[in-house]
């Protein structure tokens, strides 16, 4: 499906209900931005690579909405720069979409799918990856996830951060007999990275 929008060369977004559940949102035959219950999201990766202060948990905490440009305000207050922002975003669209799109466990499960036009999100003046070099990349991904016996069906991600109240544990892969915690703003390769440094 994700193709054949493409191909018709649409924007808004794409919903995805089910395990993993999650959404596309598309600019033409580009993505702009993705989330997927699978993997972590956009403030926990920013949890990730800021320092918590007092004004980076006042603006993280606020509700991370498509109209709501986080972008700009972080690297307005000088907290990333652009190239920071643009590899942020990048890596949570390709895990994003290798969760959604690869059948990376049997626990999957597709309730869903429906495409809402002229949605967009604020990412899109920042990323803009073509769908098939997306899908491309979700693959290689998803094929190393197998090759180093990633389960990600096991993986709980979200709005984790140090200190915040209410948040769950901290996102966690298994790998064969051994479960490893992770950082918040890990992404799905630098979790394949480390686990080929332990073997």
């Amino acid at each position: 499906m994700l193709e054949g929008l493409a191909r018709k060369n649409v924007t808004g977004v794409l919903e995805i209900d089910g395990a993993p559940e999650g959404a596309i949102y598309l600019d033409k035959s580009h993505i702009t931005f993705a989330r997927a219950s699978w993997s972590p999201d956009l403030v926990a990766r920013l949890y990730g690579v800021l320092e918590p202060t007092a004004d980076v948990r006042e603006l993280l905490d606020g509700e991370d909405r498509p109209d709501r440009d986080l972008g700009t305000m972080l690297l307005g207050r000088g907290y990333l720069t652009v190239g920071q922002l643009q590899a942020i975003l990048r890596s949570i669209v390709v895990d994003a979409v290798t969760v959604l799109t690869a059948p990376l466990t049997g626990d999957s499960l597709l309730a869903g799918i429906r495409f809402e036009s002229a949605r967009t999100h604020w990412a899109q003046s920042f990323c803009r990856l073509p769908v098939q070099l997306a899908q491309a990349e979700a693959a290689v991904q998803a094929e190393r996830m197998v090759n180093a016996d990633l389960d990600v069906g096991l993986v709980r991600a979200g709005r984790s951060a140090p200190g915040r109240a209410g948040t769950g544990p901290p996102p966690s892969w298994r790998n064969g007999d051994s479960q490893f915690a992770i950082l918040p703003a890990a992404s799905l390769k630098r979790v394949i990275e480390g686990l080929r440094r332990l073997s």
